[in-house]
Order: structure tokens, then sequence, then C-alpha cells
């Protein structure tokens, strides 16, 4: 395997972890759900190519094909995220819905059952190929540049109307969106229609960025409201991860440092008790200390309102003075 098809299987894992995330993290809202499928047409469109590069001549038109039906999904799903962000609620009525999906039908027609978007494919030097495109191949070129203009353009509008927070989040996914959109339609849309296929690969690791983008706007600015499941996911999967490997280290050293390395039943049983009794005891200060460091660099200036009204009742329980509750209030609140 060649280091670009490891390249795009990172990149195929990357957009399938984000799109689990949103997913099944994102409280089961209808504009984390569309976003999810989003990121997960990008990792069926890495995944393809990844077949598509790798698959003998012979079977490459049908993967070629793959791929291209898998490129048709993300505009789609990310022009119903841009009709359901922020609302989670369809800001156009069924019969449009109805319509603007008629052309995505219609593109996934000609390019399954028909040689008029992609004809043939043909091998060029090493193990490039070149890609023969059928004399309706401008109907996929207008589709897709319209289909990723429109949600942009909605989100520009909704991003020019709105303030704070929400404003900072489509800040995030307009820009990480629209520079994978841009460089991903250049590699896999534009190039391609000239001849020029060397890079079409790096269409699919563009995608890296809007991950990188989205998934930072989700642990800073709780986009799509799952951040605090993010911390906890993050938590528990260090404490699970860290305990499994504590518990096998501890086990096979005790085993070895009292009884000499015999694996007995007894031992064994023995052993896990010891192990176990230790973990107990070292959890409750383990699992603060890792929320502390989670906090520290994933969530820092997170607002905890019962900790902040535990430190007012301090303060107004230890003096009288009240200049300096005054000024002590300041310092807590500002913290």
């Amino acid at each position: 395997m060649d280091f670009k098809n490891i390249i795009l299987i990172i990149v195929f894992f990357a957009n399938l972890f984000l799109g689990l995330l949103l997913f099944v993290l994102g409280k089961k809202k209808k504009a984390s759900i569309a976003y999810g499928f989003t990121v997960w047409s990008a990792a069926l469109w890495t995944i393809s190519m990844v077949l598509y590069r790798s698959t003998s001549i012979e079977n490459s038109i049908f993967l070629c094909k793959a791929l291209y039906l898998s490129a048709i999904l993300i505009p789609y799903a990310f022009l119903c995220f841009s009709f359901l962000f922020p609302s989670n609620k369809f800001t156009i009525s069924k019969l449009q819905i109805a319509i603007i999906t008629i052309p995505f039908v219609l593109m996934i027609f000609l390019v399954a059952y028909r040689d008029l978007i992609i004809e043939n494919v043909i091998a060029v030097s090493g193990q490039e190929k070149k890609i023969i495109f059928g004399r309706f191949y401008f109907l996929y070129f207008l589709y897709i540049s319209g289909y990723f203009s429109w949600p942009l353009w909605n989100l520009f509008i909704k991003y020019r109307k709105s303030v704070g927070l929400l404003r900072t989040q489509l800040k995030y996914i307009l820009s990480g969106t629209f520079i994978s959109i841009l460089f991903g339609t250049l590699f896999n849309l534009i190039m391609p229609s000239f001849g020029y296929f060397r890079f079409n690969w790096l269409g699919q690791v563009t995608t890296l960025i809007m991950i990188f983008s989205v998934s930072y706007a989700i642990i800073k600015y709780r986009l799509m409201d799952i951040r605090v499941v993010v911390k906890r996911g993050t938590v528990f999967s260090a404490i699970v991860i860290v305990i499994t490997a504590a518990y096998i280290s501890a086990t096979f050293l005790l085993s070895w440092l009292v009884f000499g390395g015999a694996h007995t039943f007894k031992t064994q049983i023995i052993t896990g008790l010891i192990v176990a009794l230790l973990i107990t005891i070292a959890f409750r200060p383990f699992y603060d200390w890792l929320r502390r460091i989670t906090d520290t660099f994933l969530f820092k200036g997170e607002y905890r309102p019962q900790e902040l009204m535990a430190n007012i009742s301090d303060v107004l329980s230890q003096t009288l003075d009240m200049d300096m509750v005054i000024n002590t209030l300041k310092e807590k609140i500002g913290d």
C-alpha cells in the first residue's frame, strides 16, 4: 500500500469518527444527524478513492462510479444541514424538499445506470488512471457546484444575521467547510475536467480541514450541544484505557514478584483481588486529576455555576466588610 492510500485511510477514519460522534452523541437533533451524514458521505467518498486507486483496471469502472456516487451524497446532506441548523427544523416546506431531491435522485441514476456521466476508465503511466467522461458530465459539474454553493450561501446569510455564540459556531462551520469544498472541487471536479487526475486524491485529504474546524467548534463553542458528552466520553475513555493497562501491568508484576510467576487459579484470584483493591482506592483521585487535565486542555473557561455559588457563600460567611465582599465577588466572577 502506498503512502497516498495510507493518508486516505487516516482521513476515512477521521470522517467516520466525527460522523459517529455527531450521529450518536448529538442528542438526536436533526442538524447533528444531517452534518453527521455529510461527514459519513465524505468517509464513503474517501474509502471509495482508496478502493479505486488499488483495484485493477478491469474493475475500475465500477469503483469509479461508486466514487462519484458517494460524492453526490455530500452536497445533498450538507444542503439539508443548512436548512436545519440551528433550529433543528426545516426552514422550507416538504414540497420544496421534494423538489430539491429530484436532481439528487436523477444524478444517482445517471451515474449508476448509464455511461452519460462516467463512460470509461483507462490506464495511463504507473498506477494512474484516466476517467473518460460522458457527454452529460456537465450536469454532474453543475449539480456539485450548485448544491455546494446553495448551503454555503444559506449559512452565510444566517451568519450575517446571528450574534454571540451562534455567530462563532457558524464561523467555524463556514470556514472549515468552505475551504474543504474549495480544494475538493479543485482537485476532484475542475482539474479532472481538464484531464488532470494525478492530484484527485488530495480532494479527500482536504476534508481534514472541515473535520478539525468543526471538532474545535464542538469542543470550544458547544457546537451541536454535545460538548458535555464529548467531555464525559473523553474522561471515560481515558479511564477505561488507563485502568485496563494498570490492571494488566499490576497483575503481571504482582504475580511475578509475590508468586514467582506462577499462574495457577489461586494465584490469579489473589492477585486480581489485590489489584482491584488498589484500583478502587486510587480511582477517585485519578478521576479528579483526569477531569482537571481535561478541563485545562480541552474545556478551559468552562462555566461551573455550583462551584461559583459555593465560592460566593464562602466569601459571605467570612467577612462583614461590604467593600471586601464586593471586591472578592468581582474577582471570583471574573475568574
